[in-house]
């Protein structure tokens, strides 16, 4: 009996033992875990779900396990699946309707190793708010043996957008935020907007426990930091003041019971006159005013500042006229006070206004006749005195008289005019514009001023006088036998050869010498106012002989002095290296006197007057010549004469200046004179040869400053036809926009080469360069879309750059897949192109290509559905009926099950040996 017991013990033992064996199994497995794509998200957001788990000690078949979510904040998408053996999932209107997603393995399947069970997402709903968790739950198993287990499992949770922010109502204005759910530490952003005609009195916003919370404010602009909590916004709006001001009021005065008020309020405005007006009516701007009677208006504050405006009717007062003679004037009977009034006067002809008044007024002369005034707030007289009338009497100027009379006259006046003429002459005839002369006697004239300006005007005729000669000896005198006063008369002497006048005398009646002009045979003098006498004396003289001599040599004659037939002689003597040019003889009026030359000398015979003799030299010619020179010319002429001034030219070729010129004769350097070109010298007695040095121009090369780039030129200077080398480097992004050489006068100078290096020609210029750099277009190209069938493709861009990523997103109808996206170049080439599912992307290659995807129905799945149902209602049932579940994770129970274990083990061999000893 006590062995059966103890039998019976020790078997119990070792059950005890095996199932701690296996449950110490089953703890070594690392349970299910479930993590998160991320920590926050916003409303419209998806986060990505995946359960994953550690590897187990042993096999395990069958897991079963759900997770769970908050349906008021998320939706399950319906997508999850699992990569370690087949499962099968809770559909997405069951999952949403209970709050959970039911996960369950292949049973028939063992599972060896860790990884990923599932994977599952869930959309944010826009009505999301708080925080919302995930959670793993009702996880359990079995081994192969049928042993199930379950274990504890873990969930998370996940910050949702949706810290609601509410606006209060507010009246008289309105408020917004820039978020309406937004995470805990966001800035938002309220803006208020007052009605019109009220300003912003105060903003708040407070917790849902009642905290305040700090706003700063600019404006209408305000922001807070977002507490974790819901918060509602106040904002409290006050009527504003506006400005009454007044206009620039004239003919009265205005006061306002208010300088500032209120929409609504109502404002009372007094207008009075001022003298002279009546009739007040106020204005304001935009408003209507209402006419209160006895100079008060009332109007209705609008929502700005306003302005009052008043204008006042001028009274009508009488104007009379006052007596007047010599004259009228015409005016206006009424005028209003502030009118300008016109008084418009006729005076009679020789007549005037002289005075002009009007009671108590200025008057203003206007011309014309017209005069104005500014009608006070009174009747008043006008009264206009018109007087005679003063006009000016001129003189011509006359010759050979003189003319007196007043320089003026009232119209009617009798005026004397004493008209006297000049020795010599009489009175011809006078004459007064505009006036009919009296002739008085004795030189004076009357007429009657008339009512204009007069003009006096006389003239005089010469008295004729005798012409008395005297008859001269040796010759004879022509003159005529009279003339008038103030008249040349002419006198022609015409002496017998070998004569010449000696004197010539013109004598007045009472014997006053007349000065006479002229010199040779015709003589001049002015007719006095006297009869004259004229005598001449002609004598028998020698004629003097003048002598010039030109440069090159010297000329005399035989005699200074000579008279009429006598032979006269000159010699001439060149000097070295010059000879005779010419010897010319000419009397006292210009005429040549013959001469003959024998044996270097020259002889005249004196003619009836003065001669001159006149002689030239010349030098004697000499070659000149001038050697060719390169890059250049030389012009000059062949010959040149002794002592003269040789101008000659050197020219140097486009591109080169003339360095050095040299004139040499016999050897000898001769001195030269002149620049830039243009020299002169003297010719010396001697053959002549120019030279001249020619070198080339070194013209100056000048670089611009540029901008997002930089060039180097080749040379600082250069000569004509030197190739001068231009090299650019732009910054990244940038290339050569323009290249432009021009010379000192402005003109552009060609150019060639690419990339960045190039050339150009010097021309005879200084130069300067200027490059300009300008960004590298970006150049893009189309993106076309082939839509395939049931699946729709749009494309982040319609066009893109060389290497840009493109993002292609397809939609897929109902019961279809994307199996890839194919994107193709113009040529037909293939571009790769990566994703998953439906969002893939490329890298644009350069040039267009074309977008189109494949796209296929989604297969049937294979797990039966019965077996998803049994698995569900399994878990229903487990989740109804099973204990709290062991947590197989905690490694302490693990070490305890191991010690209980070995003591059981120990226990059971300890009586297995005290029976034995027993026995």
């Amino acid at each position: 009996m006590k062995k059966k017991i103890m039998n019976r013990i020790l078997a119990l033992i070792l059950v005890l033992s095996m199932v701690c064996s296996m449950t110490v199994m089953v703890s070594a497995d690392d349970g299910p875990s479930v993590s998160l794509s991320v920590s926050a998200a916003r409303s419209g957001n998806t986060v990505n779900v995946t359960v994953k788990m550690g590897t187990p000690s042993a096999a395990i078949r069958g897991i079963q396990y759900r997770v769970t979510f908050d349906t008021d904040d998320l939706t399950y998408n319906g997508d999850a699946s699992g990569s370690i053996f087949g499962w099968s999932f809770s559909s997405a209107s069951s999952a949403n309707s209970n709050g959970y997603v039911n996960c369950a393995g292949d049973s028939g399947s063992d599972v060896t190793s860790g990884g990923t069970l599932a994977t599952m997402s869930f959309a944010i709903k826009e009505s999301a708010s708080g925080g919302s968790s995930f959670g793993l739950g009702n996880a359990k198993g079995s081994l192969p043996d049928g042993t199930t287990f379950a274990a504890s499992t873990s969930g998370t949770s996940i910050e949702v957008a949706g810290y609601k922010v509410t606006v209060a109502t507010a009246e008289n204005g309105s408020v917004k935020v820039s978020d309406s759910k937004p995470f805990k530490g966001d800035t938002v952003t309220v803006t208020t907007t007052p009605d019109s005609g009220y300003i912003l009195k105060s903003v708040s916003v407070a917790t849902s426990g009642g905290d305040s919370v700090s706003v700063s404010s600019d404006g209408n602009s305000h922001t807070f930091k977002m507490p974790g909590s819901a918060v509602t916004v106040s904002a409290t709006f006050g009527a504003k003041d506006y400005a009454v001001s007044k206009g620039d009021i004239k003919n009265g005065s205005v006061t306002i019971d208010k300088s500032s008020a209120k929409k609504g309020d109502t404002i009372t405005v007094t207008a009075t006159p001022a003298d002279g007006y009546e009739n007040p009516k106020v204005t304001v701007s935009g408003v209507t005013v209402t006419d209160a009677g006895n100079g008060k208006f009332t109007f209705t504050m609008p929502a700005s500042d306003v302005t009052v405006n008043a204008s006042f009717s001028a009274k009508t007062y009488t104007i009379s006229k006052g007596e007047t003679a010599n004259g009228t004037f015409t005016v206006t009977s009424t005028a209003k006070t502030g009118d300008t009034v016109t008084v418009t006067t006729t005076p009679k002809d020789g007549y005037e206004v002289s005075k002009i008044t009007v009671s108590g007024v200025t008057v203003k002369d206007a011309g014309g006749g017209k005069y104005t005034f500014t009608m006070p707030a009174s009747n008043v007289t006008v009264n206009v005195t018109f007087g005679a009338k003063v006009y000016k009497i001129t003189k011509d100027d006359v010759k050979n008289g003189s003319i007196s009379v007043a320089a003026s006259a009232k119209t009617g006046d009798t005026v004397t005019v004493t008209v006297t003429p000049a020795a010599g002459y009489d009175i011809g005839k006078v004459t007064a514009s505009g006036a009919t002369l009296t002739n008085a006697g004795d030189g004076k004239y009357t007429f009657v001023m008339p009512a204009s300006d007069v003009k006096i005007s006389a003239s005089f005729a010469a008295k004729t006088f005798k012409i008395n000669t005297e008859k001269p000896k040796n010759g004879k005198m022509e003159v005529a036998s009279s003339a008038k006063t103030g008249e040349t008369v002419a006198i022609k002497l015409t002496a017998n050869k070998g004569y010449a006048v000696t004197e010539l005398i013109v004598k007045d009646a009472s014997g006053k010498t007349i000065k006479t002009a002229g010199e040779g045979s015709t003589r001049t003098f002015t007719m006095p106012a006297s009869d004259v006498t004229i005598s001449v004396t002609f004598k028998k003289s020698d004629f003097k002989v003048s002598v010039s001599a030109g440069e090159g040599g010297s000329a005399s004659v035989d005699k200074t002095t000579a008279g009429y037939d006598d032979v006269v002689t000159v010699t001439v003597t060149p000097k070295d290296h010059y000879k005779v040019g010419t010897v010319k003889v000419t009397d006292a009026d210009g005429n040549s006197v013959k001469t003959e030359s024998k044996d270097g000398k020259y002889t005249f015979k004196m003619p009836n007057s003065n001669v001159t003799v006149k002689v030239t030299f010349k030098g004697e010619e000499y070659t000149i010549s001038a050697g060719n020179i390169e890059n250049g010319k030389i012009s000059v002429a062949s010959k040149g004469t002794y002592g003269t001034k040789i101008s000659f030219q050197v020219k140097a070729d486009e591109g080169f200046k003339v360095a050095s010129v040299k004139v040499t004769a016999d050897g000898k350097t001769v001195k030269v004179s002149g620049s830039n070109g243009k020299y002169s010298f003297t010719m010396p007695a001697a053959k002549v040869k120019i030279a001249a040095t020619i070198e080339a121009v070194i013209y100056t090369i000048t670089p611009q400053e540029a901008e997002n780039g930089t060039f180097v030129i080749g040379a600082d200077s250069g000569k004509m036809a030197d190739v001068i080398t231009v090299d650019t480097t732009p910054e990244e992004g940038y290339q050569v926009n323009s290249l432009t050489i021009f010379d000192a006068k402005g003109n552009l100078i060609p150019f060639s080469g690419e990339n960045n290096a190039y050339t150009f020609v010097m021309p005879a210029s200084n130069v300067t360069v200027a490059v300009s750099f300008e960004e590298i277009p970006i150049v893009t190209y189309t993106l076309n879309v082939a839509q395939p069938e049931n699946a729709t493709i749009t494309l982040d861009k319609t066009d893109a750059g060389a290497g840009s990523i493109v993002t292609v997103t397809v939609t897929p109808n109902e019961g279809y897949q994307t199996v890839s996206v194919d994107v193709l170049s113009a040529a037909g080439e293939e571009i790769f192109a990566s994703g998953n599912e439906n969002v893939w992307t490329f890298i644009m290659p350069d040039g267009e290509v074309t977008v189109g995807a494949t796209v296929e129905p989604i297969p049937e799945p294979e797990p039966e559905p019965e077996t998803e149902v049994e698995i569900e209602s399994e878990i229903e049932s487990e989740i109804e009926e099973e204990p709290a579940p062991v947590k197989t994770s905690n490694g302490a129970l693990t070490w305890i099950l191991l010690f209980v274990v070995l003591l059981l083990a120990a226990v059971a061999i300890i009586i297995i040996v005290i029976l034995k000893k027993r026995r």
